[in-house]
């Protein structure tokens, strides 16, 4: 699964209108890192959006699904998976 990231849904961006949360892109990045995990896909996440003139908040915003993937990879053990 190659998975974008975007950040354009959060409600500060210029140019989103789906008006998400900090918690609400969380959640939704946790939802779809787990159900690949879960199901067994790997996946790959890259980022995008995030139109604002506060550049460290944009680059908050993409950080998130990193911090995501590392939250599941420390729940899940996954170091302990064989390949």
């Amino acid at each position: 699964v190659l998975y974008n990231a975007g950040v354009d849904p959060f409600h500060a961006d210029k140019l989103g209108r789906l008006s998400l949360s900090w918690q609400g892109l969380q959640d939704r990045d946790l939802h779809v890192i787990q159900t690949c995990v879960e199901r067994g896909l790997p996946v790959a996440c890259v980022v995008g959006g995030g139109y604002s003139k506060d550049v460290r908040e944009v680059a908050q915003r993409h950080a998130l699904v990193h911090r995501v993937c590392a939250k599941v990879w420390r729940d899940k053990e996954m170091w302990k998976r064989r390949c």
